[in-house]
């Protein structure tokens, strides 16, 4: 999972977007629905960051995180990232397709359209963007209980990457440096040496960031150091992957 996919709220709101479009049940095509799903996602972004700074939410609370603005490259990152791109050889990536939601059904076609999860995960009720919610939680429980199941079905390298930075915290290594310092030890050193130190902090922070979307952690913020914290339903998911 490409590290700088820090949020999953933008990718509900995509879901819903290209449902809308792909709602004759009929694929649509890529570039042009990324597009367009991009020049919404900033109409929300914009209502989204007014709700921040009115209500004062810093940076890990905030609604408008990873949402576009109204710049053209903002744009074009936001359908790469969270709607999705086609590789030279006919690859689909984003975040959308990481999670299963996303798929490309012809070889070497450009159409896609949304999986049966997808469908399922854009017709649930959402606090933020069906109520406007500013409180703490971004999913209702039954978004998250469906986001979890099936990560563990079916997105299994996001699953282990949940259970693994779940277990350094169980163990104490709290801080983003000794979350670090963990991760390697469970690698090889051939491993390690092709491992650059940012790419793995960007993979840390993404990972860690969806979690605390979902619940399973949350951050301790003392001035300029941060720690994090498993949650009651993070050490649930944990004793059940241990099962």
């Amino acid at each position: 999972m490409f590290g700088q996919n820090n949020r999953l709220l933008p990718a509900k709101a995509s879901c819903r977007a290209v449902a809308h479009l792909n709602g004759a049940g009929e694929p649509v095509e890529l570039a042009e629905t990324a597009v367009h799903v991009a020049r919404e996602a900033a109409l929300l972004g914009d209502m989204l960051r007014a709700l921040d700074e009115r209500h004062g939410f810093g940076r890990d609370d905030a609604l408008g995180t990873a949402f576009p603005n109204g710049e053209e490259k903002a744009r074009l990152r936001y359908a790469n990232q969270f709607v999705g791109s086609l590789t030279k050889d006919g690859r689909l990536c984003g975040l959308l397709a990481d999670f299963g939601f996303l798929v490309v059904r012809e070889p070497r076609s450009s159409k896609v359209e949304l999986t049966a999860w997808a469908w399922e995960f854009a017709r649930m009720s959402n606090p933020v963007i069906d109520e406007g919610s500013t409180g703490p939680d971004h999913f209702s429980d039954e978004e998250v209980t469906f986001l979890l199941r099936h990560v563990r079905a079916n997105v299994p390298a996001e699953g282990e990457a949940y259970s693994v930075l779940l277990r350094g915290i169980a163990e104490d290594k709290t801080s983003p440096t000794a979350i670090d310092e963990f991760l390697r030890s469970r690698i090889s050193a051939k491993e390690r040496a092709s491992l650059s130190e940012s790419y793995l902090a960007t993979q840390r922070s993404g990972a860690l960031s969806r979690m605390a979307e979902l619940g399973l952690i949350r951050r301790v913020r003392a001035g300029v150091n941060m720690t994090y914290e498993a949650t009651k339903r993070g050490m649930t998911f944990l004793k059940e992957d241990d099962r």
